[in-house]
Parts: C-alpha cells; structure tokens; sequence
C-alpha cells in the first residue's frame, strides 16, 4: 500500500514513521478507515498496529471518533497524545491502567490521582519518576504506596525532613541504597539505628572522607564499604584506614558486580610498595594484579 500523499510504500510500521504525511496529516484525518488500512499493510500487521497507537502523533479527537478500533493496551503508553482528566475519564474502562500507570505525559497531581485512586498500579506509581513528588504529594496517598518501591526512587528528594516524615513506613534496607539520600554525618547520626549498614556502606553517594567514616567507624561493613573506597579511592583515604579495608575485594579483585579493578586507585610503584604487605595477604593478590589492565608495567617489577 502507498501513502496517498507522497506515494511511499508502507510495508509495516517503520514505513509509516519515516513517512511525513502518515506522521503528521493522515493521522489527524477523522475519515481513517483503520479497519481497511490494517487490510492493506502487507507485513507485520500487528507491528504496525502497536506502533501506530503506542507511538503515533494521534489526536484525542482521531481516537474518540475510532474508539472501537483503538486498540488500548498500547494507546494507554503513548506519550505524545495530549492526556486530559476529561479523556481519562470517558474512556476509563478501556484504558489498561498498568500502562498508564507508567505513562510519563499523565497530568500528574493530587486531585488527579485521587479521582481514579482505585484504578492505579500502585507499584508502578511508586517507581515513577514523572510524578510532582513532595512531602505533602506522598503523604496524601501514604497507605497506597508500595514502600519498597518507593524507598528505591530516585527521584525523590531524600532529605531528613522527607525521611522522618515517613518514619515507619520506609523499607529501611532498600532506602540505605538510595543514592538520592542527601547523606552528611548529620543525617546518618540521625537515623543511626535505621539504617541498612551493609546498604548503605555500598552506597555510592556516601560523600566519603576521613571524618565521615571515622564517625562511624564500627558500624560500616567493611566489605562493601572497602569496594566503595575503591570506587573513590584517594591517597589519604586508603592510608588512612588501610588497616580496615579489606584488600581482596575492589583492590586486588574486582567488586562484587564483577567490574575490573578501579581506575580511581592511585596504581604507582611507590603505592604497590607501600601496601605490598597487605597485597601479600590477600588470596591471589600479585597474580590479580598483575592482570590488572590500569596497573602499567613496570620495569622494577620484570
């Protein structure tokens, strides 16, 4: 089938995105005989189907007019119509409200998510990062969050004001490893008894310093904590607590996700000499090393 405007063949769905006149007059036409178009399409018919209502330029009025060909699983992720309340609302028992739950373009607020609170995929709600979020917008809806969901978004302001507003209902262990949590010595004294500490020791927003780990010196685990370290490794940090730090894990090997060896460790003959004694300690420890691609090669050590 061609496009009646610009003669381009449409054999799926791809044909119809790159061609200007599907993208932007034909689906604005309200005579779109879907049922004959779908005929048409010579390969990947449902392909074209998901994409044109998923992803397509498509206007409120194109899809009320074609309400019974619409097909409204995908219609509920497009991002580029013009969502409204008043759309929402009439066609309510079509939408597939998972997908719209995900959807970015809804016009998030209060008074719009109260009007369909039961209709929601809470889950979802709770991982957006779409939503107006603030300490009056979370606790207007503090017993239909999903908290685990919720305590591992990103995009919340995580300050201890926000924290200590929602004191009991945070799942603890996943909001230690939140790296949205605007951590200080001050907040970590605050909810010292709260916190994850293995979590929050392989935090990677932790603003590490010498006076931030002292202060807790026994509360870390080092085991994580050591491969954090790495990730930020500086020369005072390393010499400093280079009689906690577990040498096997971030420095000698890899961390636990199985990364190379880090780019940040100050790698010199001199530092290899300094800590060649807990180098010697570590299982493997030269051999890792002396796989390791940021360690030059040097010559002393031939």
């Amino acid at each position: 089938m061609k496009c009646p405007q610009c003669g381009s063949e449409w054999y799926s769905s791809k044909e119809v995105d790159k061609c200007p006149f599907c993208s932007y007059v034909f689906l604005k036409k309200e005579s779109v005989d879907f049922d004959f178009l779908y005929e048409q399409i010579r390969v990947d018919t449902e392909g074209f189907k998901k994409n044109l209502f998923k992803s397509g330029g498509l206007t409120v009025k194109l899809v009320t007019y074609h309400s019974q060909t619409v097909c409204w699983d995908e219609l509920s992720s497009n991002t580029r119509i013009d969502w409204s309340e008043d759309f929402i609302e009439k066609f309510q028992f079509k939408l597939n409200w998972n997908n719209l739950s995900r959807n970015p373009s809804l016009p998030w607020s209060i008074e719009f998510i109260k009007k369909f609170k039961d209709k929601w995929d809470w889950k979802a709600l709770s991982l957006s990062e779409s939503l107006p979020w603030s300490i009056q917008f979370i606790r207007s809806f503090s017993d239909k969050w999903d908290w685990e969901a919720l305590s591992s978004n990103k995009s919340l302001s995580l300050s201890s004001g926000t924290i200590i507003s929602f004191y009991n209902y945070w799942d603890w262990k996943v909001l230690s490893k939140n790296q949205s949590l605007q951590l200080s010595i001050d907040m970590i004294t605050t909810f010292k008894d709260k916190w994850n500490w293995e979590a929050l020791s392989s935090n990677e927003s932790l603003p590490l310093s010498v006076e931030l780990i002292n202060s807790f010196i026994d509360n870390w685990d080092w085991h994580y904590l050591s491969i954090n370290i790495a990730h930020n490794a500086t020369n005072q940090l390393i010499d400093f607590f280079k009689d906690r730090i577990h040498w096997q894990w971030g420095f000698c090997s890899g961390d636990y996700y199985g990364s190379s060896l880090h780019q940040t460790i100050p790698w010199s003959i001199n530092f290899l000499h300094k800590y060649s004694s807990y180098i010697d300690r570590c299982d493997m420890g030269w051999e890792l090393l002396s796989s390791n691609p940021n360690i030059p090669i040097f010559l002393c050590f031939i």
